[in-house]
């Protein structure tokens, strides 16, 4: 059976050495963002919502949104200003799934 051991002393080393490292409790509210729509999966159009209770109209976005250029990236990055920054995608689609219809929800 192939293991981490067994693929070379160097990775051996490293995991042990890993395994020491202590990272501290981490626990952080995170306010998910994604598309909402009452038909169909919301890839394209619908409802702006958060499971902090957000529900707006996508022509609403600039409103409620700030995005701003920060020196270390050429992305922009966009924060709700009165709450801070926001995750979205599909981690916000899957912790949002209690907005959608129960159609689009997988079994799992």
């Amino acid at each position: 059976m192939f293991t981490l051991y067994t693929a070379s002393p160097s990775h051996a080393h490293n995991a042990s050495v890993d395994e020491k490292i202590e990272f501290p409790d981490l626990e952080q509210d995170y306010e998910f963002v994604a598309l909402r729509h009452p038909d169909e999966y919301p890839f394209n159009e619908g409802r702006l919502v958060s499971g902090s209770g957000l529900d707006i109209d996508i022509a609403e976005y600039e409103e409620w949104f700030e995005e701003r250029h920060v020196r270390h990236s050429n992305a922009l990055h966009s924060r709700i200003p009165s709450r801070g920054p926001y995750l979205v995608g599909p981690m916000a689609r899957f912790n949002l799934w209690e907005f959608f219809r129960p159609f689009h929800q997988p079994s799992i």
